[in-house]
């Protein structure tokens, strides 16, 4: 093949990858169905949760009971971002963060993969529970769902619990 052949393939890591995921989250579905598939996406979602805080601690110094919403958020964008997405703060509160999205990392094939959701939801609920005691998080808007883009709540503290949005709460480890 020569170079100018070669450079029409759209063959690449990261397609190579993402494509592995979508077809992995369609088999899971499949055979488990929605509700089992977020659960073991969630699962994957805490993991990384673990191990970005661990990252971001390391970098930035203990981000435990930081009672910092503004560095939390600044984390959980700049985190999206390395991998792919494209989060910023629509508005941030003394109880809540609030975050839009207009680029999944996983990419278009997202869509209609509504377990790939719970990978974020987990990992900004465990991410923000380790640092804040507890939190509750909603996917209020999803590119998976066919929305244009993502929207996700971040409620904080005591009253995370109470809230019956369809959402889930978070406890640190």
């Amino acid at each position: 093949m020569t170079e100018e052949e070669a450079r029409f393939l759209q063959v690449n890591p990261e397609g190579f990858f993402r494509d592995i995921l979508a077809h992995l989250t369609d088999l899971l579905q499949d055979v488990v169905g929605t509700d089992l598939s977020e659960g073991f996406v969630g699962t994957i979602g805490t993991q990384i949760a673990r191990k970005v805080g661990q990252s971001y601690d390391a970098a930035l110094g203990p981000g435990q009971n930081c009672q910092d919403l503004h560095r939390l958020a600044k984390e959980l964008v700049d985190f999206k971002r390395r991998i792919g997405g494209n989060f910023s703060v629509e508005s941030i509160t003394d109880t809540r963060i609030v975050l839009v999205n207009d680029r999944c990392p996983f990419g278009r094939m997202v869509v209609g993969k509504t377990p790939l959701c719970m990978m974020t939801m987990n990992v900004f609920g465990h991410f923000a529970a380790n640092r804040m005691g507890s939190a509750h998080v909603t996917a209020a808007k999803t590119i998976a769902r066919g929305h244009g883009g993502c929207r996700v709540i971040i409620d904080i503290g005591s009253d995370a619990e109470a809230i019956g949005d369809g959402g889930q709460t978070y406890y640190a480890d």
